[in-house]
């Protein structure tokens, strides 16, 4: 027997009630997932930035320490850095200078390795820390300037002004600091490859050591040290032509590049 009109259009009705209800269900379930999962991702990184900045207090006195040359000293307080936040691709490198300074060029090898390795996520938390300063400040002027729209008494609103001009030139002295850092952070990442070359070629990897070199000069155009080591090494290696091209890119931006060195090459590129 065919179904009625009347029942077809009930069961139509019911099935998509179900439909309906299974949609809302689904969108309940990713939703309340999706806010869990943003939940964690804050979470995490909060930690991340706690771990960061309590490890970066052991690496500050570690730095005092290597520029006063107590390298033991120097050790402990970057290792536990690294030991709070594994990731402070800053104090491997250090830890690699050390070990340079002492002569132990296997263990600086491992670490400036590591320094590398580490190197972006290590940018991107010292970023996350700053945006997160900054936005603190944010807060707070937004906060005076909302007080300063509420408040009636003359003189509280005199030292509501005075606050926020304070406020803003923090902030706009730490959006500077903040663009500087981004700049520092590539310089950073440009020493560590010079650095590199400068321990390959104290393990006698003269290949290696060309390579580090020039990829320091990639990333910052303007790193005298690298480019010196660099003539040097192909004018030793009597690369002459090679040593030349290095020499007028060098001067082409601007870098300083010892007058001895510039004659030795121009006089045997001349010969």
């Amino acid at each position: 027997m065919r179904e009625s009109n009347a029942s077809c259009r009930e069961k139509n009705e019911f099935n998509r009630s179900r439909f309906s209800v299974f949609i809302i269900i689904l969108i309940l379930f990713f939703w309340t997932n999706f806010n869990f999962s943003q939940e964690n991702v804050i979470k995490e990184q909060n930690k991340l930035i706690k771990d960061f900045k309590s490890a970066n207090n052991y690496f500050k006195k570690g730095e005092t320490q290597f520029y006063k040359k107590s390298y033991k000293k120097a050790e402990k307080n970057f290792k536990k850095c690294i030991e709070i936040f594994p990731n402070h691709s800053n104090a491997y490198f250090y830890l690699s200078k050390g070990y340079y300074h002492i002569g132990s060029f296997k263990e600086s090898l491992d670490y400036i390795v590591k320094a590398k390795s580490t190197y972006n996520d290590f940018v991107k938390i010292v970023m996350v820390s700053k945006q997160e300063n900054l936005m603190k400040i944010r807060e707070n002027l937004k906060d005076l300037s909302s007080q300063l729209k509420l408040q009636d008494w003359s003189s509280r609103r005199d030292q509501l002004r005075i606050a926020i001009g304070d406020t803003r030139k923090k902030m706009e002295d730490m959006q500077r600091r903040f663009k500087d850092s981004q700049i520092v952070m590539k310089n950073l990442k440009a020493e560590f490859f010079y650095f590199h070359g400068n321990v390959y070629f104290k393990l006698k990897k003269f290949q290696e050591t060309l390579n580090e070199y020039i990829e320091a000069i990639r990333i910052n155009p303007k790193h005298s040290q690298a480019y010196n080591n660099l003539i040097n090494i192909f004018y030793m290696g009597k690369q002459y032509k090679r040593a030349s091209e290095y020499l007028k890119l060098a001067e082409s931006n601007d870098v300083k590049v010892n007058p001895k060195l510039k004659d030795a090459v121009n006089k045997a590129v001349n010969q």
